[in-house]
């Protein structure tokens, strides 16, 4: 009989045994079996199959709970209630044909996305379960259900229109089907800041019938100060190179916001558009300032990227950071309801306050704490900076943005670039001959200049000169 000695037979024959115990066989994370102290089980369904599209979501939220569960263990003793300590056991479904509840638990996390949350609700299994969840869906009339990436939604929508209140009176809203959640509420944010919607389009990243071109005109007819596009990063891509191919001197506001742009997208968006990202504003909810969480004092979002970069060989992206956060706003509600039961946690979230590791979250108002920031792309070298809240900007926010036309004279890291404004600043011109453009660190632009006596002008390639 003939036997598989290869590494490579040997790895598939061991994905399939992980695949096989995962739909059999709930993974469990916390609490030793020679543990003699009491439990507070908490069930999640997650997408353990490696081929479904949500597995690296998953994967992330995998490894924060378990960093979560280990610290809180170990070096909390679990959470106290009813003044004894019990120490925490999370069951973990495997979803990936459809998503159920661990019988053994009703106390439940969420899974990555909206769909996943409705089937495990859809399953009927949940009537008697409390959820908390980062899913963005509507779940007002599931009064057992807290989803909290509302919440953080609506604080961005809310910095950025702070960000220009006084500046810009206009604005133009651009969604992008899937999208969409990130402009949620924005009606009712502009009002007290004096901004008005003058236009609201759909697009459609890969479109090839016209109408995304068609959608940017429209917009650029009605001449809005500011832009929120809540598009992915290709679709913020495309949303760059249509308007500036757009007319004669393309299309530019004053400020250009990417709500859904958090820093990995926005770097992304630099890789993927160039000098064109240039002064787009995008989003950072996962600062690493120290700030310490309600459940346990001693440890802060700092300290958590630390051990996930030492665990895991990554950096944490959003899913680890919110799932993080859901476990933590599910103990708090045991800790505030001093019960592991369904109705008094659920009662304890529906005024529940707590400091987490994205920010300070409110279910009672919705509100979100100064811990999130807008990160601007910066026209002098494409570099990321942070431009609000005032208390913890590196820079000012650029406003007005400058348009493509003057775009050239903005870009200061290539001292030789040719390009500079001409003596009375009005317009943006490729230098002429015996003159070379150079940096204005007041202006923030390239200025071009007369090389001075004693020195040559030397010219190489159509943009590159200097006077030495």
């Amino acid at each position: 009989m003939a036997s598989c000695m290869h590494p490579a037979c040997a790895l598939c024959l061991f994905l399939l045994l992980l695949r096989v115990l995962a739909r059999t066989s709930p993974l469990q994370l916390g609490v030793h079996s020679s543990s003699r102290n009491p439990v507070l089980t908490i069930g999640t369904a997650l997408t353990l199959n490696y081929e479904d599209a949500d597995y690296d979501n998953s994967q992330q939220m995998l490894n924060a709970w378990t960093i979560a569960v280990e610290l809180m263990n170990r070096e909390a003793g679990g959470v106290v209630i009813g003044g004894q300590k019990h120490e925490i056991r999370l069951i973990i479904d495997d979803d990936s044909s459809n998503a159920t509840a661990p019988d053994t638990a009703s106390l439940l996390l969420g899974p990555w996305s909206d769909q996943r949350v409705d089937d495990l609700i859809a399953s009927g299994a949940t009537t008697d379960k409390v959820i908390v969840t980062d899913a963005p869906g509507d779940y007002s009339s599931k009064s057992n259900v807290f989803s909290f990436r509302e919440n953080l939604y609506l604080k961005i929508l809310s910095m950025f229109l702070q960000s220009i209140a006084g500046k810009a009176s206009s604005l133009a809203v651009l969604q992008e089907p899937g999208w969409e959640m990130h402009c949620d509420g924005l009606a009712s944010l502009i009002g007290p800041l004096g901004l008005n919607v003058v236009y609201t389009g759909t697009i459609q990243t890969d479109s090839s019938d016209g109408s995304f071109e068609t959608t940017l005109g429209n917009m650029a007819s009605a001449s809005p100060d500011a832009v929120l596009a809540c598009t992915g990063t290709a679709g913020a891509k495309r949303f760059l190179l249509e308007s500036k191919a757009l007319g004669a001197s393309g299309f530019f506001p004053e400020a250009i916001f990417f709500p859904a742009a958090h820093l990995p997208h926005l770097h992304n968006l630099v890789n993927m558009a160039g000098l064109d990202a240039t002064y787009a504003v995008g989003i950072n909810c996962f600062l690493d300032h120290g700030i310490p969480l309600s459940f346990y004092a001693n440890y802060s979002r700092s300290r958590f990227i630390e051990e996930y970069r030492y665990k895991y060989f990554t950096r944490p992206g959003r899913a680890a950071a919110h799932a993080f956060t859901a476990l933590e706003l599910m103990l708090q509600a045991v800790k505030v309801a001093d019960n592991m039961s369904a109705s008094h946690v659920q009662a304890a979230l529906q005024t529940l306050q707590s400091q987490t590791i994205i920010g300070l979250i409110d279910f009672n108002t919705g509100a979100l704490g100064e811990t999130c920031s807008l990160v601007q792309i910066q026209p002098f070298d494409t570099s990321l900076s942070l431009v609000w809240p005032d208390s913890i900007k590196e820079t000012s926010l650029v406003y007005p943005a400058r348009a493509w036309a003057v775009r050239n004279c903005t870009f200061g890291l290539n001292q030789y670039f040719r390009y500079g404004f001409a003596d009375d600043m009005s317009s943006c011109i490729r230098c002429p001959t015996n003159a070379a453009a150079s940096w204005s660190q007041t202006d923030q632009v390239r200025v071009c200049v007369t090389c001075p006596p004693g020195t040559t002008y030397v010219e190489w390639e159509p943009d590159q000169s200097e006077c030495h």
